[in-house]
């Protein structure tokens, strides 16, 4: 019984993270280079398969500067990856339908999941530019660590 004890709790991390998703405050960076990071922080609310939510982070290329850029993000979990869209509202026509400006493009993410459910690592893809991305759940509790 005890050799079965690990495998069972492997079992249960897919159902796990099916359950809980990947609702919260989540916060990380993108980068173009290891010395190039922008920092963002994103709102998800999930269903546990789908999830929608909303980023935010500096605008670093434009003219018109920007406090925050906002983004939408629409994506799936597939047990541990989890692939999305981040589209800024300045590239929307409309967001219902959800319709792209003429000539706007997505910013295409691909994650990998971590076992606890608390990290996200992977890249970002736009066209033939990409880069890579981290992204940590923010809890209470890792909020208070921070003292």
């Amino acid at each position: 019984m005890i050799k079965m004890a690990p495998l069972f709790s492997l079992l249960l991390i897919p159902f796990h993270v099916m359950a809980d998703g990947l609702t919260g405050l989540w916060v990380g960076y993108y980068s173009y280079s290891e010395s190039s990071r922008v920092p963002m922080s994103m709102v998800i609310q999930s269903n546990g398969e789908e999830f929608f939510g909303q980023m935010i982070e500096p605008q670093t290329r434009g003219e018109n500067i920007e406090v925050g850029r906002p983004s939408a993000v629409v994506g799936d979990i597939n047990e541990y990856s989890v692939i999305f869209d981040k589209t800024y509202y300045s590239d929307l026509e409309s967001l219902q339908p959800f319709k792209l400006k003429e000539g706007a493009r997505s910013v295409n993410y691909m994650l990998d999941l971590s076992a606890d459910s608390n990290t996200m690592t992977g890249s970002w893809y736009i066209g033939n530019i990409s880069g890579g991305a981290v992204f940590k759940r923010v809890t209470p509790g890792s909020v208070d660590s921070l003292r």
